[in-house]
């Protein structure tokens, strides 16, 4: 499996620790919800962000190589069922922004 060590990052950005990897893959998989079209594909989280809570995944078979996702960390529902089913929280939408290069995150700051 690969890591975010091989890529090269534009300033601003570097590559996730293989311990945390895990951690901004699921909270993406949360805040995609279970009908996400990546949900279905590989991803794998390689990059974060200097300074904010932009995450940067790779994935295989999607429309670019890369994608950056704003991730707003916000946890599981805590409340009753009843209460999570009469009131939903709104669903995040952690912004999902095809990249076809990594130094297209250059551009974008």
């Amino acid at each position: 499996m690969s890591t975010g060590d091989e890529y090269d990052w534009p300033p601003g950005w570097c590559a996730l620790l293989p311990e945390q990897a895990p951690v901004f893959l699921e909270q993406l998989r949360r805040e995609l919800g279970p009908d996400h079209p990546l949900q279905s594909l590989p991803v794998r989280a390689i990059g974060v962000a200097l300074g904010n809570d932009d995450a940067v995944f790779a994935v295989d078979g999607w429309q670019a190589p890369f994608f950056v996702a704003h991730l707003s960390w916000r946890g599981p529902d805590p409340r009753p069922w009843l209460s999570r089913w009469l009131r939903p929280w709104p669903q995040d939408d952690p912004a999902v922004a095809p990249l076809a290069a990594l130094s297209a995150l250059a551009r974008d700051r």
